[in-house]
């Protein structure tokens, strides 16, 4: 009988298969809550974009994608306008970028 790597066939009597499908997380959570927490020492105080920054550095921090993905879409007027984009950093850019298109 033949060798069967990476296969789906699996041989034998009341075998269990179990998959497990993890979805690579590519996110720079580092360089994320870096760029959240400059963008958050340069925003007004009361704007509504540093607002959105908080929420999103906290998301960062606790590493949920979800809520991340959530905040983002939630926060797109806040998060495409001039001044948020005035003082965001290259990750805090990129990631908003993905999620918003």
């Amino acid at each position: 009988m033949g060798t069967f790597i990476n296969s789906p066939v699996t041989i034998g009597d009341n075998n269990v298969v179990k998959v497990v499908h993890k979805e690579k997380d590519n996110i720079n959570w580092k360089g994320l809550k870096e760029d959240c927490l400059m963008a958050i020492q340069k925003l007004p105080p009361k704007s509504e974009e540093r607002q959105a920054v908080e929420v999103i550095f906290a998301d960062a921090v606790k590493k949920d994608k979800k809520s991340l993905k959530e905040t983002i879409t939630k926060c797109a007027k806040e998060l495409s306008s001039k001044l948020f984009y005035s003082v965001a950093g290259a990750v805090l850019t990129e990631i908003v970028k993905s999620f918003v298109l």
